[in-house]
């Protein structure tokens, strides 16, 4: 997977409103864009599994209400995702390029 490409299917996504994750690669930069978008500080991604990084970041997030339409869909995709235990360094860099996006509804 080109890391870029994962990052542009799911900010296509958001921006368009009717899509959903479909892999670990797209999951682990939403979990990541999930953080950057709340101003919470994202935890560094450890021994974790994608389900179990995807879980602490939906509980950690369960009562932040976005304005932008873009980050609500995000959170919909992210809660819909049912990940599998596929990890690879591709993944946590993905995770990583969620948490420092700077402009990510920008063209």
């Amino acid at each position: 997977m080109v890391p870029i490409l994962a990052r542009q299917a799911v900010i296509i996504k958001c921006l368009a409103g009717n899509g959903i994750l479909i892999s670990n690669y797209e999951c682990a930069y939403g979990i990541g864009l999930l953080y950057c978008l709340s101003g919470m500080s994202a935890p560094e991604w450890g021994e974790e599994t994608v389900t179990e990084l995807l879980t602490a970041a939906l509980s950690a997030h369960e009562s932040v209400s976005f304005a932008e339409e873009p980050a609500r869909r995000l959170l919909i995709m992210l809660r819909a995702y049912k990940p599998d235990e596929a990890r690879d360094e591709q993944v946590e860099d993905l995770y990583r390029m969620g948490v420092t996006e700077q402009h990510p509804w920008k063209k």
